[in-house]
C-alpha cells in the first residue's frame, strides 16, 4: 500500500473514532469501573482518532495532496457544522453539544493544518511526523483539561474549578498508544519516496 492511501486511511479510521467517541460520550449507562465512565471511554476512543487524524495533519508537509484534501475537507466542515447550529437547521438526532466539539475540534486542526504548511517546515521523516503527532496531542489535551475547563469554560458553560485527571490521563494513554501504533505501522517508511516538496 502506496504512502499515500496509507495516510488517507489513518485518517478516515481517526475521523470515524472520533466521531463515535463524541456519541459515547453523552451515553450515561456506561460504567466500566475504575473512574472510568462514558466521558474517559469517549476520551480514549476519541484521542485515538485525533491522533490519527493529527498524524494526518503532520504529514502535510510531505505531500501537498494530503494538505490540500485537509484543507478543502475542513473547510467544507466547519460551513456545514457552523449551518447546523442554528437549530431550525439541525436534524434532531445530532446534539447541539456534539456540533460545538467537531467545530472547535476542526478550528483546532485547520490551525495545524496552516502551521504544518507555512510554519513548521523540518518535519521530513516518519520520527519527525510522530514527535509532531504527539506534542501537538498532549498540547490540545493539557489545554483543554488543565487550563480551559478549570478556569474559563466547558462548552460555553461556567469553568469547572478542577482538574478532571481521569481524563487527562485517558488522553495521555491513548496518545501513546496511538503513536505507538503509527509508528510501527510506518517504520518500513523511506522519507525519499514519500517527500514531496511544500
Amino acid at each position: 500500500m502506496s504512502n499515500f492511501v496509507t495516510t488517507i486511511s489513518v485518517f478516515v479510521t481517526g475521523v470515524v473514532m472520533t466521531v463515535l467517541a463524541a456519541f459515547i460520550s453523552q451515553g450515561g449507562d456506561l460504567n466500566i469501573g475504575v473512574g472510568i465512565g462514558p466521558r474517559e471511554a469517549g476520551h480514549f476512543i476519541g484521542f485515538i482518532g485525533m491522533t490519527c487524524m493529527m498524524y494526518f495533519y503532520a504529514t502535510a508537509c510531505r505531500d501537498n495532496r494530503v494538505h490540500n484534501i485537509m484543507v478543502w475537507s475542513h473547510g467544507i466542515f466547519i460551513v456545514a457544522v457552523c449551518v447546523m447550529l442554528f437549530p431550525s437547521m439541525r436534524p434532531a438526532f445530532v446534539p447541539q453539544s456534539f456540533l460545538r466539539l467537531m467545530l472547535t475540534l476542526s478550528i483546532y486542526f485547520i490551525a495545524f493544518a496552516v502551521a504544518s504548511r507555512w510554519w513548521i517546515t523540518k518535519i521530513t521523516t516518519q520520527t519527525h511526523i510522530l514527535i509532531t503527532t504527539c506534542i501537538a496531542m498532549l498540547a490540545m489535551s493539557w489545554s483543554w483539561e488543565l487550563v480551559v475547563q478549570p478556569f474559563f469554560n466547558v462548552y460555553g458553560e461556567p469553568a469547572r474549578g478542577y482538574v478532571q485527571w481521569n481524563q487527562v490521563v485517558t488522553d495521555a494513554v491513548a496518545i501513546f498508544l496511538t503513536t505507538a501504533m503509527l509508528w510501527f505501522i510506518g517504520r518500513d517508511r523511506t522519507p525519499s519516496s514519500a517527500v514531496v516538496t511544500c
